[in-house]
């Protein structure tokens, strides 16, 4: 569970973008982006990147708490992660734990 506080633009996407993708050993990932005030194209990318590499290595992402600008512009850099359901996003934690302890109890394929 990450939870981004600050705004997430050019200065800093490339170090979240580092210390998420080092993560390892987990199937799923919930980042909380409830309190992330400002999101510009660059953060947009670093996320995008960050779906990729950890759905490519299997590792779900859910991301929850995004403003309905967030959501438009991640839309507009493919940014949105996606489940078999569509993507994997929560207003909510709880829903998102729940889904979450789906994503953990698969096996590994």
């Amino acid at each position: 569970l990450f939870e981004r506080h600050a705004a997430l633009f050019f200065g800093v996407a490339q170090q979240f973008l580092t210390e998420i993708i080092a993560i390892s050993d987990v199937r799923v990932v919930i980042l909380r982006l409830a309190d992330m005030q400002h999101l510009d194209a660059t953060g947009a990318n670093a996320l995008a990147d960050i779906t990729r590499h950890l759905e490519q290595r299997g590792i779900a992402v859910l991301l929850k708490g995004l403003t309905e600008e967030h959501k438009r512009i991640l839309l507009a850099v493919g940014a949105l992660p996606h489940g078999t359901n569509g993507p994997h996003l929560f207003a909510e934690l709880a829903p998102a734990l729940a889904h979450a302890r789906v994503h953990a109890h698969r096996p590994l394929v």
